[in-house]
């Protein structure tokens, strides 16, 4: 029996690749959730609005708007493809590659990336729809 390697990079550093070899954005356009991807990843890594900008060539108005927007609604972070199924019962945060057997516990988990423990334990996720 042979061991599989395990990858240490988390889930989301692929997506993070293949934005930078995209063409640039019209300025009008909406973000696409590869740019709300790095965004989240971007604040995950403590980066300031300015470097998120000019790292991956994102308009200073879209970060502050998709930050105000999460801080304002903290769930709409779960449009996004940030929690995977990687098996029965099993769930993956993609920001940083954590598993958790439940998903509850990975959305609280994933949630405190952005906020604080207090804020991100008492978030109110039961009406919230499984989008897995």
């Amino acid at each position: 029996m042979g061991h599989q390697a395990i990858s240490r990079e988390p889930p989301i550093m692929r997506d993070l690749r293949t934005l930078k070899e995209l063409p640039p954005r019209s300025g009008h356009d909406w973000l696409s959730t590869l740019e709300r991807e790095v965004i989240l990843v971007g604040m995950y890594w403590g980066l300031t609005q300015k470097r998120i900008c000019t790292h991956w060539n994102l308009s200073a108005g879209a970060v502050r708007r998709f930050r105000n927007d999460l801080y304002e609604a903290p769930l709409s972070i779960f449009r996004l493809p940030v929690i995977i199924r990687v098996g029965n019962g099993i769930f993956q945060c993609r920001v940083c590659g954590e598993a958790k057997q439940r998903l509850t516990q990975a959305q609280r988990h994933l949630l405190s990336h952005f906020f604080a423990h207090e804020i991100a334990r008492n978030i109110d996720l039961k009406n919230m729809p499984e989008t897995l």
